[in-house]
């Protein structure tokens, strides 16, 4: 299954409190063809949208003022590194169960820290960036191990400890 019509009702239930509260334009693209379909909600300082391809969902948030985008699990460990927040669901990836657990999760994130975010507060961005390119410079040096070695593994599988791991064995970034 690629993706399914009935996810721009599930993103609308998902968010149905959001979407009540604060009133955003609401945009549904669809290339059926493909299976791939997206939802933008648009409120006046930022944008959060929800692509759907091959049943791989992606949420990002836009700043409108310059189109800047950002995860929003990486907005959240940079505005509360104390949260060790993980996504998890009993069922198996790519059915639309997991995709509407995920959409779910994601709007208890957006409304328990970054309602600020939606409103424009941006003042976390130029972190957000030094911690990209951070991680960046880490992947590629994960990359470059073996397929054997523990830390690319656990990157591989998304345990995030990787990158404790490779900080520990190399000593720097």
């Amino acid at each position: 299954m690629h993706g399914y019509d009935d996810f721009f009702k599930d993103v609308e239930i998902a968010f149905q409190d959001l979407i009540l509260k604060r009133r955003p334009k609401i945009i549904l693209k669809s290339d059926k063809d493909f299976g791939n379909y997206a939802v933008e909600l648009c409120f006046k300082n930022s944008k959060l949208t929800f692509d759907l391809d091959r049943m791989n969902l992606q949420c990002n948030l836009i700043n409108i003022k310059d189109l800047s985008e950002y995860s929003i699990l990486k907005i959240v460990s940079i505005l509360h590194p104390e949260k060790q927040i993980k996504f998890f669901t009993n069922e198996v990836n790519e059915t639309r169960t997991s995709v509407v657990d995920y959409l779910n999760f994601l709007n208890d994130i957006i409304e328990k820290y970054l309602t600020n975010v939606l409103d424009g507060d941006f003042t976390w961005s130029d972190q957000y960036i030094t911690k990209a390119k951070e991680e960046s410079t880490m992947i590629k040096r994960v990359l470059d191990l073996e397929p054997s070695d523990i830390i690319y593994q656990k990157f591989w599988k998304g345990d995030e400890s990787w990158k404790d791991d490779l900080l520990l064995r190399f000593k720097q970034f």
